[in-house]
């Protein structure tokens, strides 16, 4: 085989599309289309091995209605979605239905709160053990709250 080498901002997504690239134009690899729709790209010797979590990923299904007004709550599976996979994020989401708020009258209140806010756990994702021991010497843990 030949060694490539890719450089950029996302080599991981460069070697993605030669390997896909590959595969469809038939060149011997050692990799093969584990799935079709979405493609899943396996190693050969890995394909027959158990897999430990076979939950499939659901991306929401967007249905687009011509004649039906979007409404920003109706976003919000597709923002939960990118929220939980992007690499910057990685947080989890919780829409926040301010209309049930009693501080003000109805309507008066409406700018104060944000529909949806997330969390990052920060300290779940330490991996040396001294590290994990001293963030929990605090009192509060580290987490980045986005709104």
């Amino acid at each position: 085989t030949k060694m490539v080498q890719y450089g950029g901002n996302t080599p991981d997504r460069s070697v993605s599309a030669f390997i896909y690239t590959a595969l469809n134009k038939g060149e011997e690899l050692p990799f093969l289309k584990a799935q079709e729709k979405p493609v899943l790209i396996a190693l050969k010797g890995a394909a027959k091995e158990p897999v430990l979590n076979t939950e499939k990923i659901s991306v929401p299904s967007a249905k687009i209605a011509h004649n039906k007004i979007m409404h920003e709550r109706d976003l919000h599976p597709f923002l939960t979605y990118m929220a939980y996979y992007n690499e910057n994020l990685k947080c989890y989401t919780k829409t926040i239905f301010h209309e049930e708020s009693v501080k003000s009258p109805k309507g008066m209140d409406r700018w104060l709160y944000p529909d949806m806010v997330g969390v990052r756990f920060l300290h779940a994702e330490l991996s040396n053990e001294n590290l994990i021991a001293f963030s929990k010497k605090f009192d509060t843990l580290p987490i980045k709250l986005v709104s």
